[in-house]
């Protein structure tokens, strides 16, 4: 059995959620603050930062791009 499949979120590792959770819960609610989230990924902690501190988040990562490779029938 995957950890994956005891979480509510089959997206994301049990590790992660409780990470961010709880680094979320040490930053103030609604403090009109700029936050940087280096490495930020495909964005998932930033949104739900964005969503609880009403704040500024901008989000940088080198090596994140958001294309998706076209599925071919050939088998070249």
């Amino acid at each position: 059995m995957d950890l994956r499949e005891k979480t509510k979120n089959p997206y994301r590792h049990p590790w992660e959620l409780s990470r961010s959770h709880n680094i979320l819960k040490l930053l103030p609610k609604n403090s009109g603050f700029a936050y940087a989230d280096i490495g930020s990924g495909d964005g998932y902690f930033c949104r739900k930062l964005m969503e609880m501190t009403n704040g500024n988040v901008f989000a940088v990562d080198k090596g994140y791009t958001n294309t998706r490779k076209k599925k071919t029938g050939s088998s070249a």
